[in-house]
């Protein structure tokens, strides 16, 4: 072989031995919100929150989400027969006091501490209640909810895993809707499922993460890395709970690769 095909052959022989035998390909990239979808080539994965198992997500969070199925309580509705008056602004008089008592709760518009304020004096004759705190400044023709017992208010939710392969943990974003500081509890039914009409659970209740409006509208979107598992294609059935009537959030879903089962590679 003459000298200049020897080259040749050497040179061909070094850049075959620094070229890679098999490549690692990347099956996921680090992160996904509610609505958005990563993926390589045919592999592609999303998490979602979502009212059901089925539904699409739309926007970048699922929400507001306003527990609104009452158990565990009597709930009547009044109406005001004029503004609330006295020192500190908490007396008022409604078309009807029926079924009302001491200690009853009462949520309504203008209503100091709405949802944890309570009745602390009727008059059955001036058809005039007291509450606890003030200042109130309801007026006439306001309806007020009155409440016995440990009201709870509800609504479940569902945590999709639309992808191809397994989540192992996943991260909640919530955010509180509400500007009162009402707060609203994400709970799971852990080892068991939910029976959603009558909200027992077969197994533990876990509460994931507990939400706080700040009272004042600038809510902040709160992160709570939560290690539960969802199989592909399958989901995590959330229950809402609230002790407040009015109480609302919004939830999205983060995922990053870490969250994932082991990612698998394809030699070429």
């Amino acid at each position: 072989m003459s000298q200049r095909k020897l080259g040749i052959a050497l040179v061909g022989t070094l850049l075959l031995s620094v070229l890679p035998v098999s490549v690692a390909i990347a099956l996921y990239t680090t992160s996904t919100s509610n609505t958005s979808q990563q993926s390589i080539g045919t592999a592609s994965w999303s998490a979602s929150a979502g009212v059901d198992s089925t539904t699409a997500p739309t926007g970048s969070a699922y929400g507001p989400i306003t527990p609104s199925n009452a158990s565990s309580c009597s709930a009547y509705t009044k109406t005001t027969d004029g503004p609330f008056s006295g020192p500190g602004k908490d007396k008022v008089n409604l078309t009807s006091i029926t079924n009302l008592v001491v200690g009853m709760t009462v949520t309504g518009t203008g209503i100091t501490n709405s949802g944890t304020n309570t009745i602390s004096n009727i008059n059955v004759g001036r058809l005039e209640i007291t509450l606890s705190s003030g200042p109130n400044t309801s007026t006439s023709g306001t309806q007020l909810l009155f409440n016995s017992g440990v009201c709870t208010y509800d609504q479940y939710l569902s945590i999709n895993n639309r992808g191809v392969t397994d989540m192992n943990s996943f991260t909640l974003i919530t955010t509180s809707t509400s500007t009162s500081g009402k707060s609203i509890a994400l709970q799971a039914c852990t080892g068991g499922t939910w029976n959603e009409t009558t909200d027992l659970c077969s197994g533990t209740i876990s509460t994931l993460t507990t939400t706080i409006g700040s009272g004042t509208g600038a809510n902040s979107p709160q992160s709570s890395h939560i290690s539960i598992s969802i199989a592909q294609g399958g989901n995590l059935r959330l229950r809402a709970l609230s002790t407040q009537s009015g109480a609302s959030l919004t939830v999205g879903i983060q995922v990053a690769r870490a969250n994932l089962r082991a990612s698998a590679s394809t030699n070429n």
